[in-house]
């Protein structure tokens, strides 16, 4: 919406340089009916609506990483639930492997946020689905595991910024190489730097297994 002089009515931002200012002031016609609000697009291209109080006192901490620990009670709720909605992993068994974290066998789950929000998380654990079908795995620990993105951040390069945290994060603990297995995502690992280690079929789907050296 513009002014008679074709200014902008209202908080314009372009380049990272405010143009025009919240307008914070009442008025008649549409721009001033109530509940006001503010809609704008974040560097990581994520549009957002929010109210003009809200927008007010809103501070963009941009993305951030969190290290779950055992007492990170609504975190580990969150986590468990959207793994049940997405592999139909049962809470109980979420909540009891994040709870036994300790940080003393390089175990590990991360939480990614943007702008306070949760958005991405994964781990690094000793143990992974795959072992109890193909127990030869077993002589390897430290498998990268359930990188998850909640819908509308997924193809946004968020998997990627994750998996890239857990490596870093992997490497100050002390971690020489690690592991995973996936049938969806080998480009996204490959590009990442992981090489393929062996090739398998478990059921109808085609596995691959990966490794990757720190």
């Amino acid at each position: 919406m513009y002014k008679t002089d074709n200014s902008p009515q209202g908080l314009f931002i372009e380049k990272q340089k405010v143009l025009s200012p919240l307008d914070t002031s009442s008025g008649n016609g549409n721009f001033y009916l109530k509940p006001n609000g503010v809609f704008y697009i974040t560097a990581y291209n994520i549009p957002v609506s929010s109210k003009q109080n809200d927008h007010r006192n809103r501070k963009m901490t941009g993305i951030k990483f969190q290290i779950v620990q055992p007492g990170d009670n609504t975190i580990i709720q969150f986590i468990a639930d959207r793994y049940l909605s997405e592999w139909n992993i049962p809470k109980d068994k979420t909540i009891e492997r994040l709870q036994s974290f300790t940080g003393n066998d390089f175990q590990f789950q991360v939480l990614m946020t943007l702008d306070s929000i949760p958005i991405a998380t994964g781990g690094l654990y000793n143990h992974v689905g795959l072992l109890d079908k193909e127990p030869r795995f077993r002589i390897y620990e430290n498998w990268l595991a359930l990188v998850y993105a909640i819908p509308g951040m997924r193809h946004r390069g968020f998997g990627a910024l994750i998996c890239a945290y857990i490596n870093d994060y992997s490497k100050t603990l002390g971690v020489k190489e690690m592991y995973l297995y996936t049938d969806t995502a080998e480009r996204l690992y490959t590009r990442l730097g992981w090489n393929q280690l062996e090739r398998l079929s478990l059921g109808e789907r085609n596995i691959v297994v990966m490794k990757k050296d720190l």
